[in-house]
């Protein structure tokens, strides 16, 4: 579900963080990753440690230097069938939304909640809250609460990051920043199976 993953990038260190490079590299780093999807891994959660910093290129006219860096980056990688546990968000009429702290796009459909065919999940709009009707008790599902789901997809939609790039030669380097722009990434999760669902409930 997690994994460790090497990258390379070169990384931006500002005139006035010289003296202190490492720490200002993991932070421009975790500003330009956190939050971003490489397909096929993952989605980056932050830098587990810097692996080798190489010298610091500087540029004529230009007072900041750029770092070769070799870095891990934890990511967030579910796959199909994995079993999750995270904390209720919010419900919606299209289901409940998860969190696992490190990362909150993770939504269960209405359609795969608790639906034994005699005790389906019913939507309080009073309340805003899904509940299982099981026998004369009406389990609600409440925010905060601990909740247990089957990971059944995962979804990407691509956004743009807008990047400044090292300069080449005695080019100015680019005026633009790194705008961090965070893709819609989600997991879908079912809790139609016997043990899944608040936990509270198997207790």
């Amino acid at each position: 579900m997690f994994q460790l993953v090497e990258l390379h990038d070169k990384a931006l260190v500002k005139a006035a963080e010289f003296g202190r490079e490492h720490s200002a590299i993991e932070l421009w780093l975790n500003v330009k990753y956190s939050g971003k999807v490489i397909p096929g891994k993952g989605i980056c959660l932050c830098v587990y440690d810097l692996v080798h910093v190489g010298d610091g290129a500087l540029f004529p006219g230009h007072a900041d230097a750029y770092y070769s860096v070799r870095f891990r980056m934890i990511l967030f990688s579910p796959r199909i069938g994995d079993l999750v546990t995270g904390r209720v968000v919010r419900s919606s009429p299209e289901g409940v939304f998860i969190s696992i702290g490190c990362f909150d796009g993770i939504v269960i459909p209405a359609a795969v909640l608790q639906s034994a065919v005699c005790m389906p999940c019913t939507y309080s709009t009073t309340r805003e809250e899904w509940y299982w009707q099981y026998q004369e008790h009406c389990l609600y599902i409440t925010p905060a609460s601990s909740i247990r789901f089957r990971v059944i997809g995962t979804q990407l939609e691509e956004s743009k990051v807008e990047v400044q790039e090292p300069p080449s030669g005695e080019e100015e380097p680019s005026s633009a920043e790194i705008v961090p722009k965070r893709p819609l990434y989600w997991v879908f999760g079912a809790m139609d199976e016997d043990g899944l669902g608040l936990m509270s409930w198997w207790t």
